[in-house]
């Protein structure tokens, strides 16, 4: 039996099957491959430009990659037209105000496109870690102290090198050093790490404020950094030795009485409490 497009009347044949009763070119003129909205809202942070995704989740990616990830969405959810298969966004262009979506899906052996416009209507707010910054709101502490006089010039540096981290929300100096506010803990500790794999470090942990009180307490890290060369004297329990050398995992020293050398990874070394006397 012959079936005819209920619209234009055009004969249904293999290359050109009928989709809900129409052909190809007056399917995709009358009725949309993704059943997208006329509109969306797209919520942006006015401060770092983050958009906040359908769950709520804020991350850096362009308004692009947002509607195609939308779209995409809809695919998976299954907001196809009955029929069409293995459906896929090909192209995203924004053009002012509105997103021009092309998807293609495949009916038989046809493969059909379709063009979809899409008004975005970009809404201002804020996200939370910029609501964070703006309130100066931090969850951690790192206190930044040089360990011997050497070391003065390399903290100042390290700091200069963690201000530029996305979640350092305030900066105070003091005698000893300087005292850094992060955002959040696992950014502290994520730093924490790093300097202990850069640099020679002595790192304590503590809490500020009661660690089962109402208010979250803070994380205090205090990183002490130490400039340690060869040719250094280090003083253990009143004996003196050379550094042979000095790294972030390990100091390698001479007894000079002995002239026999000891290894100390960095937290043996501190149990002894090492009197370090710079060569000039």
């Amino acid at each position: 039996m012959r079936t005819f497009c209920a619209k234009c009347g055009r004969q249904e044949s293999k290359d050109s099957p009928l989709i809900q009763g129409l052909c190809a070119n007056c399917f995709t003129s009358t009725k949309k491959i993704v059943q997208l909205p006329n509109s969306i809202e797209v919520f942006k942070c006015s401060s770092c430009g983050a958009i906040r995704s359908r769950r709520g989740k804020f991350s850096e990616v362009n308004l692009t990659e947002y509607v195609r990830d939308l779209v995409g969405d809809y695919i998976a959810r299954g907001r196809v037209s009955e029929g069409v298969s293995r459906v896929k966004v090909s192209r995203v262009e924004l053009q002012d105000d509105e997103a021009v979506v092309e998807v293609e899906g495949v009916v038989g052996e046809t493969v059909l496109r379709q063009e979809l416009r899409v008004r975005l209507i970009t809404k201002s707010t804020t996200c939370p870690e910029c609501r964070k910054y703006r309130s100066k709101s931090f969850e951690a502490v790192l206190q930044l102290r040089p360990g011997n006089s050497r070391a003065s010039a390399l903290v100042t540096r390290i700091v200069n090198d963690i201000y530029k981290y996305p979640g350092v929300v305030d900066i105070k100096e003091s005698k000893e050093g300087v005292d850094l506010y992060i955002a959040e803990k696992s950014l502290a500790t994520r730093i924490v790490r790093d300097l202990e794999s850069s640099y020679i470090t002595k790192v304590l942990s503590t809490w500020k404020g009661f660690k089962y009180a109402r208010r979250k307490p803070k994380a205090v890290y205090s990183v002490r950094v130490y400039e340690i060369k060869r040719g250094d004297l280090i003083e253990l329990e009143g004996s003196m030795y050379e550094v042979i050398e000095a790294s972030p995992k390990a100091v390698v020293l001479r007894d000079l009485k002995s002239g026999g050398t000891l290894s100390f990874t960095l937290n043996n070394l501190w149990r002894q409490r090492p009197v370090i006397h710079e060569k000039g």
